[in-house]
């Protein structure tokens, strides 16, 4: 059976042919405290006198698994009564025992990096992306001829930015011009030379003269073309324009190709060869 200490609840198992009826004192081994347990409920009752009372006696130190040792009850009943069997308590929810083999080591700590892995993949893509930038920057400055014979509208944005395009491998080169009073007209002469600075023969574009003032501003422009309609590779062609009556007001001009797809109006001035 089992006896349980009033004042600090400490439980021991006993045998339970020692409380016979009416019952014995018993003392708490862990609190001190003395109380007299009767016996279970199905002990036989019996009608002889209750025997003297034994001198406590103490049981042998019992240390429980889950809480200090409980002391084992001393029973001071007389000593002609046996004395209560004390067995090791076991709480009722006292876990079980764990073998200290079945524990594992738990995993050895890695090195710790103080750079997040998201960061780094982050700024690898940004390096590689900033290089793709740079190389496509560069390929489309290094053939913006071959760009500009493919899109046309592209010429434009490289003479925006400061990077003239030689239309189709012509340049212009010794280019001159004079202004001169012929019967009481003034004329413009523009002279020079076109150069095909292809490694290929290829075709002469028309060209565009734009008169500006002296703030640069275009007040007048034409188209015209040389009597060579292609030329071999590094070969070079002269030509002279003229143009009668420009505007009083121009102070400068301009020479470029035609890009390829630009409109070109089918009016002309005279021109010398």
């Amino acid at each position: 059976m089992i006896i349980t200490c009033p004042e600090c609840d400490t439980r021991y198992t006993v045998k339970a042919a020692a409380f016979t009826a009416p019952g014995r004192k018993v003392r708490c081994k862990n609190c001190g405290n003395a109380w007299f347990q009767a016996p279970p409920d199905d002990a036989p009752k019996s009608v002889e006198p209750a025997p003297e009372p034994d001198p406590p006696v103490t049981a042998p130190d019992v240390k429980p698994s889950a809480q200090p040792d409980p002391p084992e009850a001393q029973s001071e009943e007389e000593p002609e009564a046996p004395a209560p069997v004390i067995t090791r308590p076991r709480p009722v929810d006292e876990a079980p025992a764990i073998d200290p083999a079945e524990f594992t080591r738990p995993p050895a700590a890695t090195a710790f990096d103080p750079t997040p892995k998201k960061s780094r993949g982050a700024l690898l893509g940004w390096g590689a992306l900033v290089a793709f930038v740079l190389v496509f920057a560069g390929a489309l400055a290094a053939f913006r001829g071959d760009v500009v014979r493919l899109w046309p509208a592209t010429a434009s944005v490289y003479q925006a930015v400061g990077l003239p395009v030689i239309i189709q491998g012509m340049e212009f080169r010794q280019v001159m011009y004079e202004q001169a009073n012929e019967n009481g007209l003034t004329v413009l002469s523009i002279r020079g030379e076109i150069v095909n600075v292809a490694d290929e023969r290829g075709p002469v574009p028309r060209v565009r003269v734009a008169l500006r003032d002296q703030d640069g501003q275009e007040l007048y422009h034409y188209f015209f073309a040389i009597p060579e309609a292609e030329l071999d590779a590094g070969a070079t062609a002269e030509f002279v324009t003229r143009l009668s009556s420009p505007p009083e007001a121009a102070r400068d001009l301009v020479l470029r190709f035609v890009e390829p797809g630009e409109f070109v109006s089918p009016e002309q001035p005279p021109q010398d060869g």
